[in-house]
């Protein structure tokens, strides 16, 4: 097997073309490689702060419900791999190899408009799910939701967590002008399960409203901890929801 750290160092060269916005060049590159990300159900979790907890939470809930389950997140803290999990096992080494030398070729083909890294990593995920026959992954968007590379999925559940002031250069200088672009990640009458509150959630509920969509609003939880080892912390949430 080549060196997969040249591999990687290999992907990361995408890193020069920086952030850019808009579905169209994930949408080719999905194309590419038969639109793996319509073949197994979705959960879309958008949001300010602690979107990749929520994916994890929700992932361990259906993976312990009995369902193959995936979950994408980002960034990583020390490898790469740790974006990619099913069933709480991370993608390996020959797997991700296998993911670089399938599509990376097909990135760099595209010269006049290449792809980034986060959404070549984006397709890595949505490949390797399906791969693995997953019954759901849960999808954590990367900046924003609207033209975020993962808002091509078609979910069955969509949720945002709190909303607040971040990437004011990317998603706008309000609160309000934040929320809507985030709110950019629900789907015609597909579910919502939100924590946002007062300004955000007005301009939320609103957008939910001209889509048919069920909105969920979840008030602020205790945590419980009921066991804490080397494997596993196991907790019980009291919460309401309206």
């Amino acid at each position: 097997m080549k060196n997969l750290n040249e591999e990687i160092t290999r992907l990361y060269s995408l890193h020069r073309f920086g952030i850019k916005p808009g579905l169209k060049r994930i949408t080719l590159l999905l194309n590419e490689i038969n639109n793996p990300h319509l073949e197994y159900n979705v959960v879309h979790v958008g949001g300010t702060n602690g979107k990749g907890s929520v994916c994890k939470i929700l992932g361990s809930i259906l993976k312990e419900a009995g369902y193959v389950t995936g979950v994408y997140t980002s960034p990583h803290l020390t490898h790469m791999r740790e974006r990619i999990v099913v069933n709480d096992v991370e993608i390996n080494d020959e797997e991700l190899h296998q993911l670089i030398n399938e599509i990376l070729p097909i990135v760099e083909k595209k010269r006049n408009d290449n792809p980034t890294f986060f959404e070549v990593t984006t397709a890595f995920a949505f490949e390797y799910f399906r791969r693995k026959k997953v019954d759901f992954a849960v999808v954590e968007v990367g900046l924003g939701g609207k033209q975020d590379a993962t808002n091509v999925v078609q979910p069955q559940l969509t949720v945002l967590t709190n909303i607040s002031i971040d990437h004011k250069d990317v998603l706008g200088g309000t609160l309000e002008e934040i929320a809507k672009e985030k709110a950019g990640i629900l789907k015609k009458r597909v579910p919502l399960v939100t924590s946002a509150g007062g300004k955000a959630l007005e301009v939320i509920k609103e957008v939910a409203k001209k889509k048919n969509i069920d909105v969920t609003v979840v008030d602020r939880c205790t945590w419980e901890r009921l066991e804490k080892n080397e494997r596993r912390q196991l907790f019980r949430v009291h919460g309401t929801l309206r």
